[in-house]
């Protein structure tokens, strides 16, 4: 008899057992994840900063609530293991690091408690230098966008996509558009319509980059982009490469004559490495850039440099990692037959390389691994990392922006936007 009672006995007493969470998840709403940010005051000080987010897929979303507490985490990048530093209770979402050191990269994640629930938080990295003062090299309105901007090596002129208008027959029109600005008189002209991607010369006398000015789609969606040149002395434009096909991200070689580019000359939408020679003729160094299958409706490029002292060339590209897709930087050593080496490879998004001009070991990149997109600095030979900018909340680096080495390799330019839309190309020193 007593036998028959014991499993409702048993249940009974887990039921009257069951823990009643003061702070309790309302029905319906689940924990939300700390979005972490990691900034650096005007003191040299790290600031990590936190708001709560959300997993959402599609247009109906649970809500979500804040924890009860908080923890934060750290770890040197020699280190195996994050250890917790402190404790935080409710409704506090930011904390001031104590004992960072100049020129140490530290790692942090934050975790959110709530009812016996962990929700942990993305991993940021932080360097903290000495805070730096930028400059304003040039200015746009809101309305007007600027995209690509390549500064000179000589720092004076400054080639840039943006859009030019006009009206015909009562129709208004617009088209992204190649720029030329002097930054010593100010004066700006439109140089070409329907551009990409341009870039210098290492003497400053000419400017290459891609075009779909004059071009009729082929196919349904797809118009061949041909490779120009503006040679800034006779103001004439030459086209280097034609054809049917896509060509991007022209570059000059270490010789300065020949010319780099990705192409899809062999097959349509897979592209590879090709070099164009100064007798006209182009050869592919690599037939196929790949890294897994072409996934996502993200580009699969967004940005390649060859260095003007070795061999090397830098592209990034789109990979999955996990359950997301993130832009790594990897080299192409034109010495070994267009062989494939890691340059800047991580869990962040890595674009943009750009080698110096200066040297052979530094290659300047925008990453989003501080929780927002800042510009940083690699040595090559070491892997030693340095940042170079911690813009905040009313500056952020825009994603179809490149960056340009000025003052002889020890500034970095790069454009940026405010929250209102305003458009800037600012300049940082590289600290020491």
């Amino acid at each position: 008899m007593k036998t028959r009672y014991f499993p409702l006995l048993l249940i009974f007493a887990l039921l009257s057992c069951e823990k009643q969470y003061e702070d309790a998840i309302p029905e319906g709403a689940i924990l939300g994840f700390p979005n972490l940010v990691a900034n650096l005051n005007e003191e040299g000080r790290v600031m990590l900063i936190w708001d709560i987010s959300r997993f959402c897929a599609g247009w109906s979303c649970d809500p979500i609530v804040e924890g009860s507490s908080y923890e934060v985490f750290v770890k040197l990048p020699d280190e195996s293991n994050f250890v917790r530093i402190e404790r935080l209770g409710e409704e506090e979402n930011e904390y001031m690091v104590p004992n960072t050191e100049y020129g140490k990269a530290y790692e942090f994640y934050v975790t959110s408690r709530r009812a016996g629930q962990i929700a942990t938080s993305n991993t940021v990295m932080i360097v903290p230098n000495p805070f730096p003062e930028f400059e304003t090299v040039m200015e746009l309105e809101s309305w007007n966008a600027m995209y690509f901007p390549k500064v000179n090596i000589q720092g004076d002129k400054v080639a840039y996509i943006s859009d030019y208008r006009w009206t015909e027959l009562g129709q208004e029109y617009g088209v992204s558009s190649l720029f030329l600005k002097d930054l010593i008189t100010g004066d700006t002209e439109m140089i070409r319509k329907r551009c990409y991607h341009p870039q210098w010369s290492r003497d400053g006398s000419q400017l290459i980059y891609g075009t779909t000015e004059g071009l009729n789609q082929i196919t349904q969606g797809y118009t061949p982009i041909h490779l120009e040149m503006y040679d800034l002395e006779t103001k004439e434009i030459s086209l280097l490469k034609g054809g049917m096909h896509h060509n991007y991200f022209p570059t000059f070689a270490k010789d300065n004559e020949s010319i780099l580019f990705l192409s899809d000359s062999l097959e349509r939408g897979e592209f590879g490495l090709w070099r164009l020679n100064k007798n006209g003729n182009s050869e592919v160094l690599l037939p196929q850039i790949k890294q897994g299958g072409q996934i996502s409706t993200l580009a699969y490029f967004t940005s390649m440099d060859a260095s003007s002292r070795t061999d090397l060339v830098s592209i990034d590209i789109l990979k999955e990692l996990g359950n997301r897709f993130i832009y790594n930087i990897y080299g192409f050593d034109l010495n070994f037959g267009a062989q494939m080496r890691d340059l800047v490879i991580s869990p962040w998004n890595d674009i943009s390389p750009l080698f110096s001009p200066s040297g052979e070991n530094s290659l300047a990149f925008v990453s989003d691994r501080s929780g927002r997109r800042q510009v940083w600095v690699m040595y090559i030979s070491s892997g030693k990392l340095k940042q170079v900018s911690f813009l905040k909340d009313d500056l952020y680096i825009s994603s179809n922006g490149n960056i340009s080495w000025v003052d002889q390799g020890r500034s970095l330019a790069f454009p940026v936007s405010s929250p209102t839309g305003d458009q800037k190309l600012i300049k940082i020193q590289i600290p020491n």
